[in-house]
């Protein structure tokens, strides 16, 4: 199987942002902020955070335009104003910036889907981006602010345990049998997109 990394930049330093990219050795930064810049890291605006990410031979990309997570288009959207997923992996721009993404990994790119959001729960690259690509053999392996990394399966399936079994950690196999992981990306996309 396929894979892609995905970080947040949230507030870290830049120095912190690129250790942890080079830790992962990650060649691209795919940038896939609806709006490439950030009133309180401005180190991450668009320009800034191209030029320093060059220095250390690391490529920048913006994709937000077709893979950001706010969407103005309402055919995109439920009635709750919410993310359609059902709509959106059926849409044409979304569907281009996933091929693309595919594409610089069979080329040998070895690639980070850049947000802002610390967490990848609390982010469209969780609940929109690593659950479109899983659709397509593209497993997101998320890094994590201390530089661990964990895959979004795991992820997926602690979220579910937690939120299903008063926190218990782990599903037994029955469960992961049947396991329902787009009703765990309903609920939480429900929750967290409110929040915004």
């Amino acid at each position: 199987m396929k894979s892609v990394y995905t970080i947040g930049h949230s507030n870290h330093t830049l120095e912190h942002f690129v250790n942890l990219i080079m830790a992962h050795e990650i060649s691209l930064i795919a940038d896939v902020r609806s709006v490439p810049y950030s009133r309180f890291a401005q180190q991450f605006n668009h320009k800034a955070i191209q030029a320093s990410l060059g220095l250390y031979n690391i490529n920048y990309e913006y994709m937000g335009d077709r893979l950001g997570g706010k969407f103005i288009d309402p055919a995109l959207l439920t009635d709750g104003g919410l993310p359609d997923f059902e709509r959106l992996i059926n849409n044409d721009s979304f569907c281009n910036g996933l091929d693309e993404i595919i594409k610089k990994i069979e080329k040998g790119s070895k690639l980070a889907l850049m947000c802002a959001e610390k967490e990848p729960q609390n982010c469209h690259r969780f609940m929109l981006l690593s659950r479109a690509l899983s659709k397509r053999s593209v497993q997101a392996v998320h890094i994590l602010a201390d530089g661990s990394v964990i895959d979004n399966d795991t992820l997926l399936v602690t979220l579910s345990s937690g939120n299903k079994r008063n926190n218990e950690k782990q599903l037994d196999l029955f469960e992961i049998e049947t396991f329902d992981a787009d009703a765990v990306y309903e609920s939480l996309m429900s929750k967290t997109m409110k929040k915004r």
